[in-house]
């Protein structure tokens, strides 16, 4: 049976599993080399756990780098199994909301109290004290502080304007969406089909763009993953693949991505997804518009290169005068996207950078061997992490999605069970794999060679 996904996994086996990835990261961070008995000792205080289970989770994880390994599969519930029904969920929220979040600031101790004896009042089981935890959590932090008054952790979680520095590159990365001010055309007709939408990724140390995705439909979590994958691993082959000569040597995991509170980065699979890679997130706070300051600078300019190519909705109307950009459209998504490459790897990483004083390449360059350089073991499971699901019942003529139908001999023992389209790819993986056809998003499963 194939390993579940992040967001599978029920909420109290993946809290748990977070708190030993947090307590091991540490533990590895700070020592070298095979750990001693006497080094296991701090990790075995801090986990609650035995000797020999120390040892078992710390082999676990360097092997393999994620929180999922560190589920505990034995006392979990079936995979995709959630732990609450709908009544307890909504007793948590209605308690949170109506009892922790006032300006007496009630503790979670007393929180915890309160959501048992309203649980108890309806004659249901009250959840565990990690569930609760769990669910305040996933409120943001400022949000809380607000309802709370909490000043102190109010002013710590509210930027001021000014420069927003890192020691390191990947660091942190900012991710950002904009629709693009061009028209495309088809490739066969050559007729306008509309204005795409670019996501981009930028590495606020050297301000390198560490990855983008180019596509015509909106946001999605399925565009914020492509670009994920584009940032984090090696592009050469996509390089060569569009005749791009120059280098673009960004590549690894980042330690945190900051992004807005769009529903693509409030999802929970990619919520779970960074987790289970080791990166932490931080959303915007709504109204605070300095805080993703560099992408937007950053979109800014790229969008000013574009206001020189044919088909340009420039920035205003008053720009764009009586200019018609669907008449005078001519680059196909492709070819856009190979002018935006070579825009951002010939010309933006080797201009000088006017809050850097040097060219993003120079700053990323000097501070290559201080990367710690952190891959994903499985790329394509990377990937399927951040990816909707759509589940769908195998019938005797295989599975339709999407409007096809998908079919394939492996699939002959499983006529008549529900499989979600990332179980399917894992299931069948030599035969079938999850890609990205001719820059259509919605053909997400087709057939494939075998990896």
């Amino acid at each position: 049976m194939s390993d579940p996904f992040p967001d599978e996994i029920d909420e109290a086996l993946w809290d748990e599993a977070c708190r030993r990835a947090d307590a091991i990261r540490d533990f590895l961070n700070r020592r070298a080399g095979s750990p001693t008995n006497g080094d296991v000792a701090g990790l075995v205080a801090a986990l609650g756990l035995s000797q020999a289970t120390a040892y078992r989770l710390v082999k676990l994880f360097r092997a393999g780098g994620t929180v999922l390994s560190l589920v505990d599969r034995k006392r979990g519930r079936p995979h995709g199994h959630r732990v609450l029904d709908g009544k307890r969920e909504e007793i948590i929220r209605t308690t949170i909301s109506r009892f922790y979040l006032k300006r007496n600031r009630p503790t979670v101790s007393h929180l915890v109290r309160e959501v048992r004896t309203n649980c108890i009042s309806a004659g249901l089981k009250p959840p565990h004290r990690r569930t609760i935890m769990a669910r305040l959590e996933d409120i943001d932090l400022q949000r809380r502080a607000k309802r709370r008054g909490e000043k102190k952790i109010l002013k710590a979680t509210t930027a001021v304007a000014g420069s927003f520095e890192v020691s390191r590159p990947l660091e942190v990365v900012q991710i950002d969406h904009t629709k693009a001010d061009i028209f495309v055309v088809d490739e066969e007709t050559r007729q306008p089909i509309g204005r795409p939408w670019l996501t981009l990724a930028m590495d606020i140390c050297c301000r390198m763009v560490t990855g983008f995705y180019l596509t015509m439909e909106a946001p999605s979590r399925l565009s914020t993953s492509l670009c994920l994958l584009h940032s984090v691993f090696d592009k050469s082959a996509w390089l060569r693949e569009r005749e791009i000569r120059e280098s673009w040597p960004v590549a690894g995991l980042p330690g945190m991505l900051h992004v807005d509170n769009g529903p693509d980065f409030r999802s929970h699979a990619f919520k779970r997804g960074c987790q289970d890679a080791g990166i932490a997130i931080e959303w915007r706070p709504p109204g605070e518009p300095h805080f993703g300051g560099h992408i937007e600078r950053l979109i800014g300019t790229q969008m000013g290169k574009l206001h020189l190519l044919p088909g340009t909705t420039f920035s205003n109307a008053q720009e764009l005068g009586e200019y018609d950009p669907k008449r005078h459209s001519a680059l196909t998504l492709r070819e856009l996207e190979r002018y935006i490459a070579l825009d951002i790897v010939g010309s933006y990483h080797q201009s000088i950078h006017s809050s850097l004083g040097r060219p993003p390449i120079a700053v990323w360059r000097e501070h290559e061997g201080e990367i710690p350089l952190r891959l994903p073991q499985d790329r394509m499971r990377f990937w399927l992490t951040f990816l909707p699901e759509q589940e769908r019942t195998l019938r005797p003529t295989g599975i339709h999605l999407f409007g096809l139908r998908y079919w394939s001999p492996a699939l002959s023992a499983d006529v008549g069970r529900v499989r979600t389209a990332a179980c399917l790819s894992n299931m069948i993986r030599g035969t079938w794999r999850a890609c990205l056809c001719g820059g259509h998003q919605e053909i997400l499963w087709k057939p494939a060679m075998p990896m």
